[in-house]
């Protein structure tokens, strides 16, 4: 679908939404501010496909070289590596509360409640650090990957040198 039809879509969901909001939830402060929120959405949106017609949404970021890539790579690795365990660890510390009954009621991310509700406390502890695992396994694996190419493309560069040069 081009970028046009994407922006238009969008905008109406969130017309909708915001109406829909202004209009049905219960705390009225809230549905006014939340709808004239979703509403400003849309009419940003709007505004965006008269003045950017069809260019693409989302554009993949170039890297200059794979030395860049490598650097962002290794700074979302970090990111993920520190914020997710402590994530889990949160998660944790507030089921421990709810199986407990230290307190009535907890708020989390609704995967994880939807977890705690089907499958009980392990399943919905134990989500966040082996969804982490894969995360940072993967990851590791591009790294390398990445490490690997940049020091065959080195080698590459200093035997053409090397070939030259004789």
């Amino acid at each position: 679908m081009e970028a046009k039809k994407i922006l238009i879509v969008r905008a109406v969901a969130f017309f909708v939404i915001g109406i829909v909001m202004f209009f049905t939830v219960s705390n009225k402060m809230l549905g006014i501010g939340a709808g004239l929120a979703c509403i400003a959405v849309s009419v940003y949106l709007l505004l965006r496909i008269k003045k950017d017609g069809n260019k693409p949404l989302y554009e993949a970021p170039v890297y200059a070289t794979p030395n860049n890539e490598l650097q962002d790579l290794k700074r979302t690795f970090l990111f993920v590596a520190i914020s997710l365990p402590l994530l889990s660890i949160w998660i944790a510390y507030d089921l421990n509360q709810l199986e407990s009954k230290a307190v009535d009621d907890v708020r989390i991310l609704a995967p994880i409640a939807m977890l705690y509700n089907h499958f009980g406390y392990w399943v919905a502890v134990l989500a966040l650090p082996a969804f982490t695992i894969l995360l940072l396994a993967g990851g590791l694996r591009k790294i390398t990957k990445l490490k690997a190419d940049i020091a065959q493309e080195a080698f590459h560069e200093n035997t053409d040198t090397t070939d030259a040069s004789e």
